[in-house]
């Protein structure tokens, strides 16, 4: 019983549940570009290391490695971000706060996403899961701060709809 009311409070955010649920798809949706963006740098990686690069190549990376790992890492993200209290009392951070938070989510969904692609033997190379967290962080801070910037330098009203 104890457990269920501690996981209770660390979900408790300053958002509606329409707001958390958007912010939580835009900062899954982040996640997946970045690796997408981490996929396009092994493929730069490779274009510049070989003299050609063979078609199926870039068929098997794509299908086999981004296609096929998409649903893990959109499960390990999600588990993280919520475990990791992303979204509670965002509107009290300092941007110091932010980053620290961002830090932890990211280093929590990208260590599960280790774990199980580990334990179902997948083949992702290195420099995309290397570039892959980089980008992540990059683009969940970027926007967490921006966000944070823009709701405390302006006052933003709710619309009428």
């Amino acid at each position: 019983m104890n457990l269920i009311e501690r996981w209770r409070n660390s979900i408790k955010t300053d958002f509606s549940t329409k707001g958390v649920l958007f912010r939580l798809g835009l900062d899954l949706f982040l996640s997946n570009v970045a690796f997408f963006l981490g996929m396009l740098s092994t493929f730069f990686h490779y274009i510049l290391k070989w003299e050609s690069i063979p078609r199926s190549f870039f068929d098997f990376a794509f299908v086999h490695v981004w296609l096929a790992n998409i649903p893990q890492l959109t499960f390990c993200c999600l588990f993280s971000y919520l475990a990791s209290g992303l979204y509670r009392n965002t509107s009290k951070m300092t941007y110091t706060t932010i980053a620290i938070v961002v830090c932890r989510a990211v280093g929590l969904a990208f260590f599960l996403f280790l774990l199980l692609i580990n334990m179902t033997l997948t083949a992702v190379p290195r420099s995309t899961m290397i570039t892959t967290m980089f980008f992540m962080f990059l683009l969940i801070l970027s926007r967490r701060l921006f966000m944070a910037s823009l709701f405390r330098n302006y006052y933003i009203a709710p619309s009428s709809v």
